[in-house]
């Protein structure tokens, strides 16, 4: 025996459990794409395959979940959701078959709201870093604080902030980024470094035949041990015990105009820690300095023993 339905609990005046909602059965063929509002590219290969797999599940009489679309002034049917699923319907329709209405929901809410939607969209593939960072860029022009869009999308702030790095970025950066020539956080830290001129320094290392990765872009850092050396060596000549003499003859220094030759008086501590910290960052500039000095010296033997 079934039980009883949901149409019927949504009719009972007594049961507040089930409420009935607007579902509106829509002709593909009239959905209008909104020109530059959903940010996939449809060039890219995954998004193509995820197109054919929505036609595939039409052509099946899959069940496909409802698109969300909003109506403008005008009474054009555009999705907020759901733009793979129309291009597929529209697919299965070009391929012959009978694909009279697709099942679609209503969105009441703001055109900030609607990029939200857009963003978190449940078409099952998820966007690119680039486009992402193209989405938070939408939001943040429309006033949104970093923090707001890190709370919408459930991302941490410092992730809205590398993104919205890389989609303020020039142009010729986001074509190396499209491209997959070049990763997102890369570019991320090309950009930090290189600003205006990111994207000619990442086309530069790529003629010569050098791979653009984030540690590539950044550079060799400093072992965690030699870095401690020297945090403790500026905590020696900063730390509580000695900052008061050592801040204060600053401040009368600069307070003079700062003349040349005038002393401040230094802890013979901190002193040590400073010079063994330099001594440490000088030792693995000579020991990265000798090992390219030794790749280049191999390099060129092997090019010498090619010509004989």
């Amino acid at each position: 025996m079934s039980g009883k339905s949901l149409k019927a609990m949504a009719a009972d005046k007594d049961n507040n459990a089930v409420k009935k909602t607007d579902l509106w059965k829509v002709d593909p063929r009239v959905l209008v794409e909104v020109e530059g509002f959903n940010l996939r590219d449809y060039d890219d290969p995954a998004v193509q395959a995820q197109v054919e797999s929505f036609a595939a599940a039409y052509t099946r009489g899959a069940y496909v979940p409802p698109l969300i679309v909003w109506t403008d002034d005008m009474g054009r049917i555009s999705p907020v959701e759901g733009h793979l699923r129309r291009r597929g319907a529209l697919l299965c329709i070009e391929r012959g078959h009978d694909l009279p209405y697709l099942e679609c929901v209503s969105f009441k809410g703001s055109d900030t709201e609607r990029i939200e939607v857009m963003l978190r969209s449940a078409d099952g593939l998820q966007l690119r870093p680039l486009n992402t960072a193209i989405g938070y860029l939408r939001l943040h022009r429309k006033g949104y604080t970093n923090q707001e869009i890190a709370d919408k999308m459930h991302r941490t702030v410092a992730r809205v902030e590398q993104l919205l790095i890389l989609g303020m970025a020039n142009s010729d950066v986001h074509a190396l980024v499209k491209s997959g020539k070049v990763s997102a956080d890369a570019a991320i830290e090309a950009v930090r470094l290189h600003g205006e001129a990111a994207g000619e320094y990442m086309q530069g290392a790529l003629n010569k035949g050098g791979k653009v990765t984030r540690g590539a872009v950044r550079g060799a850092g400093i072992p965690p041990k030699v870095a401690g050396t020297v945090t403790g060596a500026f905590g020696e000549l900063f730390g509580k015990r000695t900052r008061g003499g050592v801040l204060e003859g600053l401040a009368r220094w600069e307070a003079s105009g700062m003349p040349k030759g005038q002393k401040i008086e230094v802890d013979a501590a901190a002193l040590l820690a400073l010079k063994e910290a330099h001594d440490a960052l000088e030792s693995i500039t000579e020991k990265r300095s000798s090992r390219a000095s030794e790749r280049a010296a191999k390099a060129s033997q092997g090019n010498l023993e090619g010509l004989e």
